[in-house]
């Protein structure tokens, strides 16, 4: 499977996962903002925008890759940040990752996991 499709079928899951705790989800058509999707978890509250990544396993750890393009994210860019980690999701508030340069393992943010 190429990375696009992993990307494609993260993104799905995120839907998928949205749907059944009832958030609504709205999916920009252009690519180049720096989130994938906007979602509000609760009727009259604010919409937040969420960028989903895969993680891949490096040295038996689940490892994200948390760049955009050849940059870092910056502050603004998502609000939640939605990782697919195998069998495993989790959902991280921007303010638990905006301190990571690049990469970081998942399991050491267990608390996030849906």
């Amino acid at each position: 499977m190429g990375s696009n499709q992993r990307g494609n079928e993260s993104e799905a899951r995120f839907v998928l996962e949205a749907f059944r705790r009832g958030w609504e989800v709205c999916k920009p058509f252009s690519h180049s903002e720096p989130y994938d999707f906007l979602v509000r978890r609760e009727r009259g509250r604010h919409w937040e925008t969420v960028q989903v990544k895969t993680a891949f396993p490096v040295k038996g750890r689940m490892q994200v890759k948390l760049q955009r393009g050849k940059g870092r994210y910056r502050i603004g860019d998502f609000d939640l940040l939605f990782v697919v980690a195998a069998a495993d999701s989790y959902l991280i508030p921007w303010s638990a990752v905006k301190h990571i340069r690049c990469n970081f393992s998942v399991e050491t943010l267990p608390a996030f996991r849906l």
